[in-house]
């Protein structure tokens, strides 16, 4: 389950000098990487991360250890589209984006980037959504 998320810390945080979990539970959890507080959400093989700096930049990442082709894809928190990503052949895709998605996760059910060889489909436990939004705004009050 760790795999993804912890090769996307490395690649996006080479110089990481620690990593604290906030808040871990089924199929989701929140962990700070220096400057970074990242929640994510996992199905099979497949993850979807969402990250915060201290100045607020969203991102919304995805990986997988599935072999893919470059093709974009929209992303999207249930129903609403928030961008679109292409998607490489490492299975990482990486979307900043400047809309905030706080109102959008408090009632998420599904985090979804429509990629037609491998469609991502992280479902998402919004009874537990509550306290991974509280351990991430802990998490981001800590950063440097």
């Amino acid at each position: 389950m760790l795999w993804a998320f912890l090769n996307f810390l490395l690649i996006a945080t080479p110089v990481a000098e620690r990593q604290i979990v906030w808040w871990r539970t089924p199929g989701g959890m929140v962990v700070q990487s220096d400057n970074l507080c990242s929640m994510a959400f996992t199905q099979q093989s497949d993850m979807a991360i969402i990250s915060w700096d201290k100045e607020s930049i969203e991102s919304v990442a995805f990986a997988t250890k599935e072999p893919l082709t470059d093709q974009p894809a929209l992303v999207r928190i249930d129903d609403t589209i928030i961008g679109e990503i292409t998607m490489t052949s490492n299975g990482i895709a990486i979307l900043l984006t400047a809309r905030p998605l706080d109102d959008l996760l408090r009632d998420a059910t599904q985090i979804t980037a429509d990629i037609p060889d491998h469609p991502f489909i992280i479902p998402i436990d919004h009874n537990r959504m509550a306290a991974l939004l509280t351990a991430r705004d802990k998490c981001r009050s800590a950063l440097r």
